[in-house]
């Protein structure tokens, strides 16, 4: 009787013969890894992992709100080293805010989607470190 798989068959044996040499390079750490690739059994001292979470207070914050609700406002905020969005306001009030902005001076532009309304741009907007802007309410003109 004849096999019916036999090249399934070398196959199996060539991966298992393969898996045997390949292992046996290197030693196994119970720890994981090899005792070539970990720093552990080779001496090295491995740092330990710390979360960067930045101090209280490093950065600001900027609060607009944008009317009439009908212009449909996209707020950027942007200086030379940064710029956002844009955003959409929201739609039920008209408030954007935005956090983790670093301290420096900004330029806020408003454009409304709805063209019967003036687009605006505000300049010198100050962000300190630790506080809340608030631009207040913005009445874009028709």
């Amino acid at each position: 009787m004849k096999n019916k798989y036999p090249l399934a068959i070398i196959a199996l044996l060539f991966s298992v013969v393969f898996t045997l040499f390949s292992c046996s390079k290197d030693t196994l750490d119970p720890a994981g890894g090899s005792t070539s690739t970990n720093p552990a059994s080779t001496g090295k001292t491995i740092p330990d992992f710390q979360q960067f979470d930045p101090p209280a207070g490093i950065t600001g914050a900027m609060v607009i709100q944008v009317a009439p609700l009908e212009a449909k406002a996209v707020v950027t905020v942007f200086n030379d080293q940064f710029t956002s969005g844009p955003y959409a306001m929201n739609a039920t009030e008209g408030i954007l805010v935005l956090e983790d902005l670093e301290p420096g001076l900004y330029k806020v532009q408003i454009k409304p989607i709805n063209p019967q309304f003036v687009p605006m741009l505000i300049e010198n907007v100050e962000i300190m470190s630790g506080i809340k802007t608030d631009l207040g309410r913005i009445v874009l003109s028709e």
